[in-house]
């Protein structure tokens, strides 16, 4: 099926998805506050709010640290013109109730732009998140959605979970373009998995993302490209004590070292497009590199070999789209099917992604709005 066609269907199933989720919500009575016509700052707004308001908040620059401890609907007018900025202290942003919806803004100068502080399952989509220490993170966050948003300019940009604190499981990036990030453009440490990263442009960091002391996360469909960011470690993927990830689908290209092995074992690494990197792999770890016969492992575009037998022995003649003899990535790892060709990885569509958003958050809100007001 048309790679196109597979996203448009991906992108319906999920605002279906956003009606039935918002029908399920509990009902209450809800109201929509507006700053600066209601109150002058967003953080009176909340102060004055109930449970399952909105608060919408107009075009302007708020310097403000805004803590949401209700849960809100907090949705600004415009992504780059709906400024809030901490001047460089605290956060910029902190959810300390589940289930906020934060839309629309840009989240700037913050030594954490937006924290989750023991907070779960909020939607963080289309928004601006720039110039802070780190762009998202939290002591302790399950089951957060990133989508559609920009991630710029910070230390960190996505970071799920930290060393020094527990982890944080169930998240989800998707969508997102993230760049010209200092360290990482994602950073996944001390988790116990099941973190999703799909579907992002991610280039011009420092690296684009780590995964440490961290397992059972999955990351396809990215495009890991450029990220060669001065001052940084220069990679693409950088594992360190990271075990059983499924690495899919992601096209690695322009990348100093595309991937880095730091005591990283059991992965799976398949359907990748390593192109044009100054190294594709390097570091001493033990991973599975291909899918199996015929699925196929990775497209290496160094690889010299031909397709001219098939076969999962391949000791039959004819082509079969896989190469007759394996790729040695080095003296502990092969890729033993690797693909002639590269593996289809799906197209961005990101002017028609956008206006789906836009379009899924409007919906959320008049199907909440309705609900609340009976």
């Amino acid at each position: 099926m048309n790679s196109k066609v597979v996203l448009l269907i991906t992108l319906t199933i999920f605002l279906i998805s956003i009606l039935v989720s918002v029908s399920n919500i509990p009902s209450v009575k809800a109201g929509t506050i507006t700053v600066p016509d209601d109150y002058a700052t967003i953080q009176e707004a909340i102060n004055h709010a109930s449970g399952g308001d909105a608060i919408y908040v107009r075009s302007g620059t708020y310097y403000e640290n805004v803590v949401v401890n209700k849960t809100v609907l907090l949705i600004g007018e415009s992504r780059e013109n709906t400024i809030i900025d901490a001047r460089g202290t605290g956060k910029t942003l902190e959810l300390t109730v589940d289930g906020v919806l934060v839309s629309n803004f840009t989240i700037s100068y913050g030594e954490v732009g937006i924290h989750m502080t023991s907070s779960h399952k909020h939607t963080i989509r289309n928004n601006m998140i720039r110039k802070n220490t780190r762009g998202a993170t939290g002591n302790f966050y399950t089951g957060t959605i990133y989508e559609n948003n920009i991630v710029k300019e910070n230390d960190y940009g996505l970071d799920f979970g930290h060393l020094s604190g527990p982890s944080s499981i169930n998240n989800t990036a998707e969508n997102n373009e993230i760049y010209d990030n200092v360290v990482a453009g994602i950073y996944v440490s001390a988790a116990d998995g099941n973190n999703t990263i799909i579907g992002n442009d991610i280039h011009d960091n420092g690296i684009g993302i780590v995964l440490d002391h961290t397992q059972n996360n999955k990351i396809t469909i990215n495009l890991i490209r450029n990220n060669n960011r001065a001052g940084g470690y220069m990679y693409g993927i950088y594992l360190r004590n990271a075990i059983q990830n499924i690495i899919k689908e992601n096209l690695f290209q322009g990348n100093i070292v595309g991937m880095h092995f730091e005591n990283s074992n059991n992965n799976k690494i398949f359907h990748n497009n390593f192109i044009s990197n100054a190294e594709h792999i390097d570091g001493a770890s033990l991973n599975i590199w291909d899918d199996g016969y015929p699925s196929g492992g990775n497209h290496w575009n160094d690889y010299s070999g031909v397709d001219l037998k098939s076969g999962a022995y391949q000791n039959e003649t004819g082509s079969d789209g896989i190469g007759d003899t394996s790729y040695n990535i080095d003296v502990d790892n092969v890729d033993k099917y690797p693909l002639i060709q590269q593996y289809p990885v799906s197209e961005f569509l990101p002017s028609l992604i956008l206006p789906l958003l836009m379009t899924a958050t409007l919906l959320a809100v008049i199907a909440y709005r309705r609900k609340h007001s009976m």
